[in-house]
């Protein structure tokens, strides 16, 4: 057997133990999921959890670290219940980007227009959240989505901030 032969294997028998461990990961969040009452996305719990991560392995590049672990987040969010997330459509939009950069691929997106949309989307239940520009590149601050959420009810609030 040749050295890269080796290599390969110990390769293969790593990305079992991942597979093992993101499996065991995934029944703990179930579990998680069936005594949770309320919201699923906590997105201080998250910010600390990336850090954590980070901090440990500093010699992995910190945004592949954080894209695999948004990823494994989302999943364990999706298997405790599907989250909704409203954002200005339509698909492939910046907004629906930013809706992925936050929340992992695992999140149903609810495309609407403007950020009242979002606003009312929430509001209606068919959101369980929601992402809207308050600052983009063409416009510079965004004052629909500050009117939008200036207008809001009291119980909507700004859960984190994606750049």
């Amino acid at each position: 057997m040749t050295e890269i032969e080796k290599l390969r294997r110990e390769i293969d028998s790593i990305d079992e133990e991942i597979a093992k461990s993101l499996r065991r990961r995934i029944e703990v969040a179930q579990a998680m999921g069936r005594m949770k009452e309320g919201a699923i996305y906590d997105p201080v719990r998250e910010f600390a959890l990336m850090e954590r991560l980070r901090n440990l392995c500093p010699d992995i590049d910190a945004k592949a670290l954080d894209a695999i672990y948004r990823e494994v987040i989302s999943l364990c969010r999706a298997v405790q219940r599907q989250l909704r997330a409203a954002c200005m459509g339509p698909a492939g939009s910046f907004s629906q980007e930013a809706t992925v950069k936050a929340l992992g691929s695992h999140v149903d997106v609810v495309f609407v227009d403007g950020p009242q949309g979002v606003f009312d989307a929430i509001v209606r239940e068919r959101a369980d959240l929601g992402v809207v520009p308050v600052e983009n590149t063409t416009e510079g601050t965004v004052y629909a989505s500050l009117d939008a959420f200036s207008t809001a009810p009291q119980d909507i609030r700004i859960l984190s901030e994606v750049r």
